[in-house]
């Protein structure tokens, strides 16, 4: 079993991914499509040997690709397990 790793937002937040430009439904995640985003979405599923569930989509306002990471935003998680992951 391996250790407990740190969450995909977590990972986001650490590559210098801007909290800012993150948003979310419920427990999925919402990024913009970036070189940053797809290299931990790697280096999660080489760590973790669990492959992340996205899709992606145009954001009506910017233009731009978004990811939406299905199970990925830390902060409903904690509120729905009452402590923190």
């Amino acid at each position: 079993m391996k250790p407990q790793t740190k969450t995909i937002m977590s990972r986001l937040i650490d590559a210098g991914y801007p909290r800012a430009e993150m948003a979310n439904h419920e427990t999925d995640l919402y990024v913009f499509a970036t070189p940053i985003v797809y290299e931990v979405l790697d280096r999660y599923k080489q760590d973790t040997g669990i492959s992340p569930v996205y899709s992606s989509f145009i954001d009506q306002v910017s233009g731009r690709t978004m990811l939406d990471i299905a199970w990925a935003y830390d902060p409903e998680w904690e509120l729905k397990l009452g402590s923190n992951i």
